[in-house]
């Protein structure tokens, strides 16, 4: 088996993936998979404040959302979020994505 099969079997495995619904800015709707990644916290310092942030996180396969942009959206369960950044895999397989709810 493949690596990108491997990542085949994980993203259409329901235990570990979810049903979600990708729409690019003026583009139409597509149903993906996704993975929730597990973030790691992020501290934020503002105003003198500190706060401690998870961000969400989930990742995507290239083959069904070929180049996302900022301010996409991606709706997984009743939650909706925006695209704010995203990075590709070693592999050039996955894209990992760091949303904000909207």
């Amino acid at each position: 088996m493949s690596f990108a099969q491997a990542i085949d079997v994980l993203f259409t495995n329901p235990i570990i993936s979810q049903a979600a619904t990708y729409t690019p800015v003026g583009g139409s709707a597509v149903s993906v998979r996704v993975v929730k990644a597990s973030p790691k916290q992020q501290e934020v310092s503002i105003f003198q404040t500190h706060a401690s942030v998870t961000p969400y996180l989930y990742d995507v396969r290239v083959s069904e959302v070929a180049s996302p942009k900022d301010g996409d959206v991606l709706v997984v369960g009743d939650s909706t979020f925006s695209v704010r950044s995203y990075t590709k895999d070693e592999e050039q397989l996955v894209w990992q994505m760091n949303l904000d709810k909207a």
